[in-house]
C-alpha cells in the first residue's frame, strides 16, 4: 500500500495539507483520492477466495503539483517527486503525478 510523505496531522514537522474544498483542490493542486484493487481472479492465500474489492489508497488531501523543485512554495514540502498512483489497478505506479513532498524520494523508477 502506498502512503502519501505528507501527514495530514503534521506529526512530521511540515504543515498540515488542506482538505479538497467542495470536493475539489484549488489551481495547480492535486486531489491524493487513489483506489488499488487487487488483479482478475486474485486469490487471498489466507481465505482460498477470490477477492476482487478495491482499497482507498490515497490521503484525500490537496497537494501541490510541480515540474521541478523552483515550483514548490511550500518550504516543509521543497522537492519535486514523483507519487505513484494506483489508478484502480494493482501496482501503484500505473500512473505518476509530480507532487511537492516533505522527503527527496519518488515513488516509482525508470524511463
Amino acid at each position: 500500500m502506498i502512503t502519501a510523505c505528507d501527514s495530514a496531522s503534521g506529526a512530521s514537522g511540515a504543515a498540515p495539507l488542506s482538505g479538497p474544498d467542495g470536493g475539489k483542490c484549488g489551481a495547480g493542486q492535486f486531489l491524493y483520492d487513489d483506489v488499488g484493487c487487487p488483479p482478475p481472479g486474485a486469490t487471498l492465500l489466507d481465505a482460498g477466495r477470490s477477492d476482487t474489492q478495491c482499497t482507498q489508497e490515497g490521503d484525500l488531501l490537496c497537494h501541490e503539483r510541480c515540474i521541478s523543485d523552483a515550483d514548490c512554495s511550500d518550504r516543509s514540502r521543497p522537492y519535486c517527486r514523483i507519487l505513484g498512483l494506483f489508478a484502480s489497478y494493482d501496482s501503484n505506479c500505473n500512473v505518476t503525478v509530480r507532487i511537492c513532498r516533505e522527503h527527496d524520494v519518488d515513488d516509482c523508477t525508470g524511463p
